[in-house]
């Protein structure tokens, strides 16, 4: 692209500058640039498209001969061309540097290029930069010195230093939006702060008033307390500067995870989208957010499978995933995550049967798989959580015996069975359940005697077995459960005594 061309689509030296600022940034994406940059910059997409021929280094194989005679303007030509006759991308970033310094200047750079590498330079006026048919913008003196800054800095530092274009834009932010190209943690916190607001513009809801907080502001992202500009934004708990917890429940959200920045979140553990209306498929790179411990994503439209990459997250302690319309069957993974202690998955629309390997999650306090469209037995390794409080599979179609090995859930609270096709007797290891408050196992075709071992269950306030083949007398040992409030034996084939 010529200078001139550039130069036409201006009406002011800002927007000269926002334009040729747009052209690295379409550059560096190798086409349209993600939403996030576009308004920053207060460029059209358009005009973005205009601006896309600028270098033609990037469009060369990196194996393939790229040796060429000499051919350019002196002056504007990568000397490390002009002294080998091998073209590189470099050669376009250098390039780039200096049209932008003739863009500001609007005339070769000459006298200002040598005062620029000079070490003994000192600070130049603003009217020595712009070209001085322009009215001078007052309140935009900041954004003119940047861009100088990157013109200056990609033209004259050694040449290896910039391998792509990219890479001038990973400067450009971490000066423009943290101001300070040397502070890694800061250059990583700008890097959050724009994967996040990437995510927020592939909304289909962008007027929630709850995110009016998410949006990049130039040249100075932190607040008063010094803080990164995401760690100000509504649902964002940083620490060291770094996103820590995200929790949007409840905000009114419409959109997908597709754009969800799971590589760019390191530091991520505790994550709550739950209430929304998030709909689409759970993206396989869930599974990156390696220090996660706390993941909700309950009460929205998710679909289809769970991606069996979940299991990464073995350091996750919570898992909410019910009230989706997700599918499939539910993935082996799971029982890699050692240390969870809450799982639902409740009223969705998995199907297949419950893998064993949900057994090996020893430390599971919390197990809720009602309400979907499941098949087969209950797998005995439920059996081996000890730990287990709450354990929930009503109406999930589950057929066969009701395992013995549930037994040995001494710490179970809360028992729901209620609503299959489970047939067999009721196990009388079932009266070791010596912590068991709610036991409903009606609406299923168990048959034979109610077990005598009942009598032990002392904390019991809630029986139904109502709704099932059950023969034979209610047992009198029954009568020592003082705790007892609701008891349900109807549409059996039982008698009283």
């Amino acid at each position: 692209m010529r200078g001139s061309e550039v130069r036409s689509t201006c009406e002011s030296s800002i927007t000269c500058i926002d334009v040729h600022v747009g052209v690295v940034l379409v550059q560096s994406f190798e086409g349209t640039p993600p939403p996030e940059f576009r308004p920053v910059f207060g460029l059209t997409l358009a005009l973005l498209n205009f601006c896309r021929d600028f270098g033609t280094a990037k469009f060369l194989q990196e194996d393939s001969s790229n040796w060429t005679p000499l051919a350019g303007t002196l002056g504007y030509i990568a000397p490390e061309f002009a002294y080998t006759m091998r073209v590189t991308e470099n050669c376009d970033v250098y390039s780039f540097g200096f049209l932008t310094l003739k863009i500001i200047k609007w005339k070769h750079p000459g006298e200002l290029v040598g005062h620029l590498i000079s070490s003994t330079a000192g600070a130049r006026e603003l009217k020595d930069l712009l070209d001085q048919r322009l009215s001078h913008p007052s309140q935009e003196i900041e954004k003119i010195l940047m861009v100088r800054s990157i013109a200056t800095f990609v033209s004259f530092r050694r040449p290896a230093e910039w391998k792509t274009q990219k890479s001038v834009l990973v400067w450009f932010l971490c000066n423009f939006f943290i101001g300070n190209y040397e502070n890694g943690g800061a250059c990583a916190s700008a890097d959050e702060a724009a994967a996040l607001f990437n995510w927020k513009t592939s909304f289909q809801t962008q007027n929630t008033s709850l995110l009016t907080s998410w949006n990049l502001k130039p040249m100075n992202p932190k607040n008063a307390s010094g803080l990164p500009q995401q760690c100000t934004w509504f649902g964002i708990t940083c620490i060291n500067g770094s996103t820590n917890r995200l929790n949007l429940t409840n905000a009114s959200v419409k959109g997908t995870l597709y754009n969800f920045p799971f590589s760019s979140l390191p530091n991520l553990e505790y994550l709550d989208l739950s209430c929304n209306e998030l709909f689409g498929t759970m993206p396989p790179q869930i599974g990156n957010l390696s220090k996660l411990i706390y993941l909700n994503l309950s009460a929205n439209q998710f679909s289809q499978e769970i991606p069996p990459e979940i299991g990464h997250l073995t350091n996750l302690l919570v898992l909410h995933l019910r009230e989706n319309q997700l599918n499939g069957s539910i993935p082996a993974s799971l029982g890699n995550l050692k240390n969870l202690s809450y799982l639902s998955l409740y009223n969705n629309s998995l199907s297949g049967v419950i893998p064993p390997e949900i057994g090996n999650i020893s430390k599971l306090l919390y197990l809720r798989m009602s309400i979907n469209n499941l098949s087969g037995p209950i797998p005995p390794e439920i059996g081996k959580l000890a730990s287990l409080q709450s354990l929930g599979l009503s109406k999930t179609n589950l057929t066969g015996s009701i395992p013995k090995a549930l037994g040995n859930l001494t710490n179970l609270t809360i028992l729901y069975l209620f609503g299959n096709k489970l047939s067999g007797s009721i196990p009388r290891e079932l009266g070791n359940l010596k912590s068991i408050m709610t036991m409903e196992l009606q609406k299923n075709q168990l048959t034979g005697s109610i077990p005598t071992s009942f009598g032990n269950l002392s904390k019991l306030k809630t029986l139904f077995l109502n709704h099932n083949r059950l023969t034979g007398s209610i047992p009198q040992e029954l009568g020592k459960l003082t705790k007892l409030v609701v008891m349900a034996m109807d549409h059996n084939q039982s008698q009283e005594t």
